[in-house]
């Protein structure tokens, strides 16, 4: 007798807990929409702000240089935003 048994792990945040960020290219001024907690990371890998996200946020990015800035949720979800 063979038995099989298959597991998947997910690795992606749950559909309800995915946020967005716009506009992107951005010259200061965000808005983050979803229910997590995001972590701005800068190219060498320093945390420049983590903000608590409850549905539709600004956030003031206009003081960090500008570049490529990856964000970064509680659940692991990432996305890259360009700071002009």
């Amino acid at each position: 007798i063979y038995a099989t048994t298959s597991e998947y792990v997910s690795l992606q945040a749950p559909e309800e807990n995915v946020f967005d960020i716009y506009p992107n290219p951005t010259r200061g001024i965000v808005t983050v929409e979803g229910n997590t907690t995001i972590t701005i990371i800068d190219i060498q890998g320093r945390v420049v702000a983590t903000e608590k996200v409850e549905g539709l946020n600004s956030i003031d990015i206009s003081s960090l240089p500008k570049g490529v800035y990856v964000v970064r949720d509680n659940y692991g979800a990432t996305k890259k935003i360009v700071k002009k």
